[in-house]
This record gives structure tokens, sequence and C-alpha cells, in this order.
């Protein structure tokens, strides 16, 4: 009989957040299976030139950068909308989480800060790619499901330099482990966004991708080795990983890192491979976006019984289900309260078939309500500060200058799942710090019909479990330290 050892995960993050069964042999020494990176704010890694002087104006980048992401959001989910792919023919996937049972269970766990004073909303882990490895500092992203990093590889004019405007180079041609993808094999065309040229058989399959935020990123995929930390201090390696080779990247909030980790939902996406091999989880929590640098927690793929280092997993999770359709993560919320009352927002605002819908999403910071439910939503919680004076901003609709303000004051905001699931934010998530003695009301508005968007700032201080699975979605406050 063999032994059954704990198998975890686990990464580093940072805050700005057909399957082929050919991907992760994993090897670790004496059977150990638990990896871990450190999650942190994308302000971590701007140097003092790249980052805003202030506070206002990381608000500011940040609304922009929103702004952008939601719009391109809007336009790639409405492709389902309106060519009715929901139901029993679209390629949905239901998710969820589940609690860690015994030291028995697969898991992956990887540390998460917030690197707020960089400038940009989302979430960075340092991942270590090739052989020998290399540390680089990507986006953690649940609304992309590619994996890249900037790269080099057989290019006789380009530069063979590691790093270049602040960026890390991945110079492939130097890894032992890195072995291209040919545009002729059936894997090129299911990659995301890959491209139909193929001059020849042997060249390599090439992708186009665009994000939310208006950046794009151009490269060929490849299969690589990717290094982690195991929660017992070891190093484990996790064999034969699609990733893409990026050759080219526009600005935008790509500018400050190098390269981007895919956890939104797809076929041949890290988040699906890893989960397959350390038990179908996934979970991440984010800590307070103006947390200090030193202050992480973790993303975690798989069943660890510590999901934050040196602590156990919350005993009051919640859960609901969720679905992922082309590769974002559909909540099933059926309504909004606040201080009790059950606002009267039509019912098709958050219904996906009736071209609205909510996603959970680690890549925007703000919350995006569909027009019609972010009026009654304004509406009710604006009447709470009548009587704080209010300050204009180009940015939000309301906000007030914030002395004598007092937390326990305002009233309860609570999102309702189609399970009588509850998720109360706290009150810091929407009524936010946007410069010293102003609040704003941390929501911004989305065209109808189209989605709304619940940004990880709404999500920070709330431990989140997708397990793609059992098909549900778990959630439950927590420190994440």
């Amino acid at each position: 009989m063999t032994k059954s050892y704990s198998f975890a995960v686990v990464f580093h993050i940072l805050i700005i957040f057909s399957s082929i069964s050919s991907f992760a042999s994993v090897e670790t020494k004496n059977g150990d299976r638990e990896m871990r990176l450190e999650l942190f704010h994308r302000h971590y890694y701007m140097d003092d030139v790249s980052a805003p002087k202030n506070q206002y104006d990381k608000v500011k980048d940040l609304v922009q950068d929103d702004l952008i992401r939601v719009r391109m959001v809007s336009s790639r989910t409405s492709r389902y909308h309106y060519d009715g792919k929901v139901g029993k023919d679209s390629s949905a996937i239901i998710i969820t989480s589940t609690k860690a049972s015994n030291d028995k269970a697969s898991s992956a766990v990887l540390p998460i800060s917030s690197a707020a004073y960089k400038g940009i909303g989302q979430y960075f882990v340092q991942f270590r790619v090739g052989t020998p490895s290399k540390k680089f500092t990507l986006i953690v992203d649940t609304g992309s499901d590619l994996t890249w990093i900037n790269c080099r590889y057989r290019c006789k004019k380009c530069t063979s330099r590691t790093r270049m405007n602040d960026h890390r180079i991945f110079q492939a041609g130097r890894s032992f482990s890195f072995k291209t993808i040919p545009c002729s094999s059936n894997l090129c065309k299911n990659l995301t966004f890959s491209l139909v040229t193929c001059p020849s058989k042997r060249d390599p399959c090439q992708y186009d991708y665009g994000y939310q935020d208006g950046s794009t990123a151009h490269g060929f995929y490849a299969y690589e080795t990717v290094t982690m930390s195991l929660t017992n201090g070891r190093k484990t390696r996790v064999h034969g990983v699609p990733i893409g080779c990026s050759y080219s990247t526009s600005t935008g909030t790509l500018g400050s890192v190098d390269g981007v980790l895919g956890l939104g939902y797809n076929d041949n996406s890290f988040a699906t491979k890893a989960t397959a091999k350390f038990g179908n989880n996934f979970s991440y929590c984010l800590v307070d976006h103006l947390s200090p640098k030193n202050v992480s927690s973790y993303l975690t793929f798989g069943y660890s019984k510590n999901l934050v280092s040196g602590s156990s997993p919350p005993t009051n999770l919640q859960f609901t289900n969720i679905q992922a359709i082309d590769g974002l993560y559909h909540v099933n919320i059926v309504g909004i309260s606040i201080a009790g009352l059950v606002l009267k927002i039509p019912s098709e605002i958050f219904s996906f078939q009736n071209q609205g819908g909510v996603i959970l999403d680690s890549g925007s910071s703000l919350t995006f309500l569909a027009e019609p439910a972010y009026k009654i939503v304004m509406k009710y919680l604006m009447a709470a500060f009548t009587k704080f004076k209010q300050v204009k901003d180009e940015s939000f609709e309301f906000c007030f200058q914030s002395q004598g303000f007092n937390e326990s004051a305002v009233p309860k905001l609570v999102f309702h799942f189609a399970d009588s699931v509850r998720f109360e934010p706290h009150v810091k998530s929407y009524v936010i710090d946007v410069s010293d003695g102003v609040k704003c009301l941390g929501f911004m508005p989305n065209a109808w019909p189209g989605i709304s968007v619940i940004g990880n700032i709404m999500q920070q201080n709330f431990l989140w479990e997708i397990d793609l699975k059992w098909k549900r979605l778990g959630f439950a406050p927590s420190t994440c330290t």
C-alpha cells in the first residue's frame, strides 16, 4: 500500500487579484506536493518614479484602468448574450469550494499582500519559470485565462539583456525545459486567442491577446517548467505548463509587470491545470488594498490544512453556486439590501440570460453595477451621508469630507445569493479613502444592458474559494494574514 501525502501549492501574490492530460508532472522529495507563492498588491513593485505621487493620483489611475477593463469585459460577454449561448449547450461550468478535511487532502497555497502604493489595482505573484528557474512578477487575474511572460527566443536583433525598462525578460533559449507548441498541433487550435497563421508545421503557435484595460500581448505558446516553494520549505517543479512567450506588449497596466498569471477558466489555463493536480480547488484572500508592503496572504491551489500560513481555514464558510462562462466567474446574485431593506432592483440586472449578470473579478479594483442598480444603490447610500460636506470629484459621483466619520453608523450593504447566502462586505470596501480627509462611495456605473463586476476592493479581507469540480463558491471574512 502506498502512502498518502498532503498536497499543497502556495503562491505569494501582490495586490494592484478538453483538458490536456500531458500537463504537469510534479517532482518533490519525500512525496510532498505542496507549493507556495506570495501575493502582493501591484503598487508594491512600482519604483518611486513610476508610482503615483499621492493617494488621490493612485485612485484616479485606478478608476481609468477599471473603466477600460469593464468596457472590454462587457463586450466579451455580449457575444453570449446576443448569440444565446447560455444553458445546456453553453461552455459554462459551475464552480464550488470545499473545506479542507484532513492532512491527506491535496492543495496549493500562494502568499498575498497589498501593493497599492504602486498606483495600479491588481495583485502580483512571484513566479519562477524555466530551467534553471528565473523569477518574474506577474499580475494575478481571474478575468484572464492566459499565463505569459515578457520573453525573447531566437531573435538575432533582440536584446540579450534580462531586464529592460524595469521589466524582467525571460531569455527562453537559455532554458533547457523550454519547448515551443507547434502551430499545426491540435493543442494550438484550442489555446486562447491562438492565430490561424501557420507558415510551416514546425512554427510556434502564436497568439494576440487583448485585456480589459486596453493592454495587449503578442507572442507564441510553449511548454515550460514552473518552480514553486512548498509549504514545508522545500521546492517543487511542475513540468509541461503551457505559457505564453510575449515578445510585444502595449502600454497600460502591463507596463508595470513582467507578465500575467491567468486564473480564468479555460481548459488550458494555469488555474485549470493546477487544480486538476491539486484537488480541483483554488482560493485567495486579499488583504486591505492600503496595507503596508510587509503584509501578505496567500493564493492556494487544492485542499490544505493551512490556507494561510500558521492558521486554520475559517469554519464559517458560506457556499453558493458560480458559473464560469467565457473564462469569467459569474455569481448568482438575486438582490442587494441596505440597512436591512431589499432594494427594488429589476431581476434581469442579475441574470446573465437576460443580458445582465454579475462576475467576481480580481483584476478590477472597483465594483461596477449595471446602471439601473447603480442608481438605486447610490440613492440609498448617499442618504446616509447628508450631514457631511460633499466634495466634488471627477472620478466618483459622491465624495465627502470625512471629519467625524464613524464606520459603525454606515448602513450595512449586503449582496444576496440565490441559495439564501449573504455576502456582507466591510464598510471600508464601499466607502473608500480617496485622499486625506476625503472618502467616496466606491461604486461605478456600467451601461445597461451589461454585466456588474465585484472588484477586488469589495472582496478584500475575505477568503474566497473556487472549486472547479464541486461547482460552488465559498467565502468567509478573514484578516488574510
